[in-house]
């Protein structure tokens, strides 16, 4: 018949667009259907990630000042030795140092710091433990020795700092204080630990996830601040929590030490010879003993 043709392509024509492509029409309905399943999958793991890395809160009903204190120290408890190296920024009125440090720690009693200037000038070197300390200033050509008390005469340490003070800002791992008289709530999503402190009060901040502390506040009963201790950029290392960056700062006489790691290895043997130093014969020598 000679209509016929017409008649059949005009069917064709007319047909829905899947019965003229079904291939095609197959394979963007699977598509859609593959891109919405893995929108749906991509959501429901977000939202889970989300709720299984939800940041701490601190909450004094399900956990006890003793456990975050115990949790603190055991983290500074991990420590044995310490190799660290990076920065070290001294600032004071009329005064600033900024240089490469090295610092060597071995518990519970050597504290060793070697310093050179931005251009590789060797500035010199302070060690401490328990009872004395020296240290050697190759710009003055002086060597310093004295009691551990009397370490903060020294222009780098001028901040009156025990020994043990001093080597927990050093390693970055600050001694929470508790005893009966600490009071502790929570500010800011983070454990507030405060005590009295002599004349002063001694305000701690603790993170609750890492159980760490990121500030402490020595305050007078005024309310102003007499020295501050922040640490801050942490990093797990070896199992335990150490910060990149530690300030140490007094408001009223302006001086401030940072200390801003590159590299820290923790619980590696170190030999005795690491904290040998040698002083030239010809540096004077000055004794401190506050006398």
């Amino acid at each position: 018949m000679p209509g016929a043709p017409v008649f059949t392509n005009r069917i064709a024509a007319d047909a829905p667009t899947h019965s003229r492509f079904p291939s095609f029409y197959s394979f963007m309905m699977i598509r859609s259907v593959v891109v919405l399943w893995l929108a749906l999958l991509i959501g429901w793991q977000a939202s889970g990630c989300a709720l299984l890395h939800r940041p701490p809160v601190a909450d004094l009903t399900r956990i006890t000042p003793q456990e975050i204190y115990s949790r603190v120290q055991r983290n500074f408890e991990k420590i044995q030795t310490l190799t660290g190296r990076g920065r070290l920024i001294v600032e004071m009125p009329g005064a600033q140092f900024a240089g490469h440090a090295k610092i060597l720690v071995k518990k519970p009693d050597s504290l060793f710091i070697t310093a050179k200037a931005i251009l590789g000038v060797e500035v010199g070197f302070f060690f401490a433990n328990r009872e004395h300390f020296s240290s050697y200033s190759p710009l003055e050509n002086m060597y310093y020795t004295g009691p551990v008390d009397q370490m903060h005469q020294l222009i780098l340490f001028e901040m009156q700092l025990s020994y043990e003070q001093l080597l927990y800002a050093i390693l970055g791992t600050a001694q929470l204080r508790f005893d009966d008289s600490t009071r502790v709530k929570v500010v800011d999503n983070q454990y507030v630990f405060a005590r009295p402190w002599g004349d002063y009060f001694l305000v701690q901040k603790i993170d609750p996830g890492k159980f760490v502390v990121t500030e402490a506040l020595l305050i007078d009963r005024k309310g102003k601040i007499h020295a501050k201790q922040t640490f801050s950029r942490f990093r797990k290392i070896d199992g335990v929590w150490l910060p990149q960056i530690i300030r140490l700062f007094r408001p009223q006489t302006r001086e401030r030490l940072t200390i801003y790691y590159e590299s820290v290895k923790l619980n590696r043997p170190l030999k005795a010879d690491a904290f040998v130093f040698t002083v030239p014969e010809n540096a004077r020598r000055v004794q401190l003993n506050g006398k």
